[in-house]
């Protein structure tokens, strides 16, 4: 996992992007190359910032892989990993506070780095119970579907 101080509350689509090509080489597509998410042109000449290639691209991993579902009363999940990779951590935003996902083999740890002046205090519900989520107080249990909602 790599960790950059100064990229601590970027939002996890930014500092994807900046780390991107460290992931990208776990990750394989059915349809395409990873190179050609980020290019326009069968070449690979294309747009280097081809926005709505890598917009996509980070759908797939947060949506997909993160099985990340925004619901009207909470943030629903239901993590896997991608082929060959071991470990995942994906940064985001809800209702005011700034959480790190850590998705690994048999695991899931939610942490909370940040919480705005008017975030509401959050939980988190799985199979294993409910626990309330507190700044810098790691919570983890077995990976699988949970929810994290305003307690």
């Amino acid at each position: 996992t790599y960790r950059n101080p100064s990229l601590s509350c970027v939002p996890s689509e930014y500092k994807f992007l900046i780390i991107s090509s460290q992931v990208t080489q776990h990750l394989e597509s059915t349809f395409f190359t990873i190179n050609q998410v980020w290019t326009e042109r069968r070449d690979s000449w294309g747009a280097v910032n081809f926005i709505t290639g890598a917009g996509g691209f980070l759908q797939a991993v947060i949506y997909g892989y993160g099985g990340f579902r925004l619901q009207d009363s909470e943030l629903a999940f239901n993590p896997t990993l991608p082929p060959e990779v071991t470990k995942m951590s994906i940064r985001l935003n809800f209702l005011g506070s700034c959480m790190d996902f850590v998705i690994s083999e048999r695991n899931l740890t939610i942490t909370v780095v940040f919480a705005g002046p008017i975030a509401p205090p959050l939980e988190v519900s799985t199979g294993e119970g409910v626990q309330n989520l507190e700044r810098f107080k790691p919570v983890t249990f077995s990976r699988g579907r949970g929810a994290v909602r305003m307690s």
